[in-house]
């Protein structure tokens, strides 16, 4: 790390801490770095450190750093991330350790390739190095020493194997070897290797068996000496598969991703170094990923094979400016259109070959266990579950404790291990016992997984590069218990060529623990029978990442065991897991927040216990019989005692999320017990219909779209809220609405009186647009007022008035209320209610349709405070320029700016946060990826500077639009 310019080292954040007694085996994967030296240093056995992400170097280069050479060092840590970072991971007189592996996979750790070398001044060898994080790259120099490691030797041979000469496949005599033989999708991987010999036109069935079949195979060959180079031309939407899978398939193959294209000259070097051999007759040898509009290179160069993966009518509709000798077309869709053939003749390609196969579909058969808390652990949980209500407890910390309550046994006294831990080395003690099945724990916290493979003896692969280890653990795992012979052999080899390394491979290939966020690099563990799943994080993703990062299910069926401990937070998770859509961070602290503290959330389930022993466990359980409809079974251990549960169902309900933000958090808006009780007396023949409507409402929630808790949206914390619900309004609901003088309507009349006012949105878009726009100088961007006017006496006005044409007995304090809500919404998201990302269900009775002509009135009120009606002209303009680009297709016109990075993709992405939060929160807005970066390549460095550049933004923005929108306007009135 060690830099000359002290200057530079600034402390952009620190990521997790390291003391002597406690265990981190991720500890030397980083150096440890001495700031008052300025050098690197051997890591010491001893002492307490932090692990600092540097301003201005990529997290691949982050370094251990001494406690005492952090505190007070205003030098390189002026912002004090320091403090930040104790009081964000500090409980009481304990640290808690961030888990750096639930933040970063394992192959940030990777570089992706030399790209050039040079002769230093001391005569030695200097290699360009390229890492790319987040789709950010940087260039580092390596000296020949950095590339001793197993890993990063891999680099060096792709660097120096891409300029041999060229060999295609259609000149290998080599046969493919060394796969499963009768396996059928490896019988048709050859028969589509074999056509591609021939130079045809091979189209194939395409599936995630068949790919990663292929790849095998592929890199088989060029083992054998062919060379390619191979181009993969696929859809945007199938990079990210690429990208976390084709390096593990070809570890020393020289891989090149064409994604975009380069914009500065330092970009167009590296594209260049990377792309094109030295003697200009084309690519380097190796293997290419592109979308079709990125193929378009400047001369006609040789490509051996073009595997087309997306719909070939959309990708030959492109002019690759590449000279294909074989093309492999990977689409299950074989339809030869008329158009595919003129383009086909047109490039003066071959016949097309059909490969057709039926593919084998594997599945999961899961089996779900409820576990029951011990004592200890139910004292610890609901110490930690006490502290997140208290405001100054940061409640992040506190899920995060939670969930290691539950499954660390590093956090319990004696022998105890927790009942996830005990029941995990119990169950996978009796399978080995009594089957041949291959077990593999997947979980999330080292010392959970480090503490199963000692009780169990068995191999761990951990958050660390270790490639040579991992193959060796998933080449043990292959063999069975009869060919002890040939494991002793893979880890004597093991030992002879790893020797310097001080892992303790075991024997053991039954079983193995995984890390979640392990390397992929040779990973492969498609031999597994059983998986547990020990993780309880948030994971709607668990089945894709079982097929493509673990490569199961591409042999054989999968049982997978999910543990849930009753009346935990767990079962929270599994029901975040069970929803359609997937949640962010702050929508998954929130939903976790509500249900631990402000709902009374139902846990457990119905259904009825049977008990059973393990050898129906075994026979009966797992097992996969051809009539098997039922893929999940649900089994409930209490003191060593297992129950199959009949007719399971979970009693907390499941909402998608739209339905979940359309929910009141009844018990939040509902603190006044006086008025519960006042309701019991009131309604005492009713009382049992009552709570069972109290119930069902409970169980809902509020959750905000919004990305991050700031001050911003703590301001508007009533907005998204919206005004208290009482219970006598929530009693019209059970018994029905009021009409427009007060009245409770019956049941049959409702349903007419809603046919008449529920309009489609096209009404309401109708009604938004009739207030006229002011002159162009009127529109300023306005403050929202903040001010608390809870002592004020309220005088009645005009706007009330409005209200009480649709409610007449409604009280003042409540008209005001509203009033303030609206007004504020307005402010934020325009005229047109539909757009209004709030609850509506709060001002029940009144409906969306009458809501729209309140607002309405209110805006052509002469009482209507300007800013509202500001406001409210400046969505119309800016959500009338969103349109232009998505209804329209219409491209925005270039407006200059004085931010230097900043283009037309920038205003788009600011549209697009307007569209998503509003006006009036700007601070908001520096979430989005786009406006962030470019921002903070600009000369923009406060939070402060950022949002006064993204307010004049907003304002040039609103005049220039409404140039065009006045001019649309005379346009349609002639």
């Amino acid at each position: 790390m060690g830099d000359s310019n002290e200057d530079r080292m600034i402390i952009e954040d620190i990521l997790t801490q390291y003391s002597s007694n406690s265990t981190f085996s991720k500890f030397r994967s980083f150096k440890c770095y001495d700031p008052d030296i300025n050098k690197d240093l051997e890591l010491p056995e001893n002492g307490e450190y932090y692990l600092v992400k540097w301003k201005d170097y990529s997290i691949l280069e982050c370094s251990w750093v001494e406690r005492s050479k952090l505190e007070g060092n205003i030098k390189i840590d002026p912002n004090n991330k320091f403090k930040e970072f104790i009081k964000n991971n500090q409980l009481g007189s304990i640290i808690v350790q961030p888990a750096l592996n639930k933040e970063y996979s394992a192959d940030i750790l990777m570089p992706e390739k030399v790209i050039n070398k040079q002769v230093r001044d001391d005569s030695s060898i200097g290699y360009f190095v390229k890492w790319n994080y987040n789709d950010e790259i940087f260039i580092s120099s390596e000296s020949s020493e950095f590339f001793i490691s197993p890993e990063y030797s891999l680099l060096l041979k792709r660097y120096e194997d891409r300029t041999k000469s060229i060999v295609s496949i259609r000149d290998s005599k080599t046969n493919p070897k060394g796969f499963t033989k009768n396996d059928p999708i490896v019988t048709y991987v050859k028969q589509v290797i074999r056509s591609l010999k021939r130079g045809d036109i091979t189209w194939c069935y395409n599936s995630l068996q068949f790919k990663f079949e292929l790849f095998k195979m592929l890199y088989r060959e060029m083992t054998m000496g062919v060379t390619g180079p191979f181009i993969f031309v696929t859809e945007e939407s199938n990079i990210p598969f690429y990208k976390e899978n084709i390096n593990r398939f070809f570890p020393d193959i020289n891989i090149t991703f064409l994604l975009d294209r380069p914009t500065t000259v330092p970009l167009q070097k590296i594209r260049k170094e990377e792309l094109y051999r030295n003697d200009k007759r084309g690519f380097y040898n190796g293997i290419i990923i592109s979308t079709p509009n990125m193929l378009r290179i400047k001369r006609k160069v040789f490509v051996d094979i073009l595997f087309c993966d997306m719909d070939p009518q959309s990708a030959f509709q492109f002019n690759f400016f590449c000279e294909e000798k074989s093309i492999c077309i990977l689409y299950d869709k074989f339809t030869e259109s008329e158009a595919l053939r003129s383009r086909i003749d047109k490039r003066k390609l071959g016949e097309v070959t059909f490969l057709e196969y039926t593919p084998i579909n594997y599945y999961i058969k899961y089996i779900d266990v409820f576990l029951h808390m011990k004592e200890e652990q139910i004292n610890m949980y609901n110490n930690m579950k006490s502290l997140i209500n208290k405001s100054t407890t940061n409640k992040d910390l506190c899920l995060e404790m939670m969930k290691r309550i539950l499954t660390d046994p590093s956090l319990y006294k004696g022998n105890n291990l927790g009942c996830k831990v005990e029941f995990i080395i119990h169950l996978i003690k009796f399978i080995q016992n009594n089957t041949q099945f291959k077990i593999a724990v997947l979980g999330d916290y080292d010392k959970t997984l480090r503490t199963i493979s000692e009780k169990l003896d068995c191999n761990m692969i951990e958050w660390e590069l270790n490639f040579p280890l991992v193959e060796c653990i998933c080449s043990l795992m292959v063999l069975n218990d009869i060919e002890s012979n040939e494991k002793e052999n893979i880890i004597q080899e093991y030992k002879k060529k790893n020797g310097n390394r001080q892992d303790k491979l075991k024997i053991n290939n039954r079983v193995v623990c995984v890390d979640n966020s392990c390397s992929r690099m040779f990973l492969d563990l498609s031999m597994i029978d059983i998986v547990i799943n020990l993780s309880n994080e948030y994971s709607p993703l668990f089945e894709s990442i079982i097929r493509t990062k673990y490569l199961m299910l591409s042999k054989k069926n999968l049982f997978v065991f999910e543990l849930t401990i009753s009346e935990s937070l767990d079962e929270i998770t599994t029901m975040m897991n069970e929803l359609d859509q997937e949640l962010t961070d702050s929508e998954k602290t929130q939903i976790y927040y509500q249900l631990l503290t402000k709902h009374n959330f139902k846990y457990g389930y119905t259904g009825k216990l049977e008990p059973i022993d393990e050898t129906y466990l075994i026979n009966d359980l797992l097992t996969f019989k051809s009539h098997d409809e039922i893929h999940q079974i649900v089994l409930d251990v209490h003191n060593d005692q297992i129950s199959l549960i009949n007719g399971f169902v979970k009693k907390g309900k499941i909402y998608s999320i739209e339905e979940l933000n359309e929910k009141i958090d009844i018990n939040t808006l509902n603190k006044s017990s006086s008025d519960e009780i006042q309701i019991e007396e009131q309604n005492k023949d009713n009382k049992e219909e009552v709570n069972k409507s109290s119930l069902e409402q409970i169980k809902t929630i509020k959750v905000t779209k919004l990305q991050n808790q700031n001050k911003h949206e703590i301001k508007l914390k009533d907005l998204m809220v919206g005004p208290k619900k009482f219970n006598k309004e929530r009693i019209l609901e059970k018994y029905g609405r009021l009409d427009h003088e007060g009245n409770i309507i019956k049941q049959n009349e409702e349903i007419k009186q809603n046919n008449l006012l529920e309009q489609p949105d096209k009404s309401q878009n109708n009604t938004s647009v009739i207030i006229p726009i002011v002159p162009l100088e009127e529109l300023k961007v306005i403050p929202m007022d903040d001010s608390d006017t809870s002592e004020e006496i309220i005088v009645e006005n005009e706007l009330h008035k409005i209200f009480k044409k649709y409610i007449p007995t409604m009280r003042i304090e409540k008209i005001n209320e509203w009033l303030n809500c609206i007004e504020s919404c307005i402010q934020r998201f325009g005229s047109n209610v539909s757009n209004w990302k709030i609850d509506k269900t709060q001002f029940v009775p009144i409906t969306s349709f009458q809501l729209q002509i309140i607002v309405n009135e209110i805006l052509s009120n002469p009482n209507c405070p300007k800013e509202v009606i500001t406001r409210s002209q400046m969505y119309f303009i800016l959500n009338y320029a969103m349109k232009l680009v998505y209804e329209c297709k219409t491209l925005l016109p270039v407006i200059p700016s004085t931010c230097l990075s900043w283009d037309i993709s920038c205003d788009i992405a600011l549209l697009m946060c307007v569209s998503n939060y509003g006006l009036g929160v700007t601070e908001l807005y520096l979430n989005d990826f786009v406006i962030g970066g470019v921002l903070s390549l600009g000369h923009y460095r406060t939070t402060e500077e950022k949002i006064k550049f993204l307010n004049s933004r907003i304002d040039i923005l609103v005049v220039e639009y409404f140039k065009i929108l006045q001019l649309q306007q005379k346009i349609n009135s002639k």
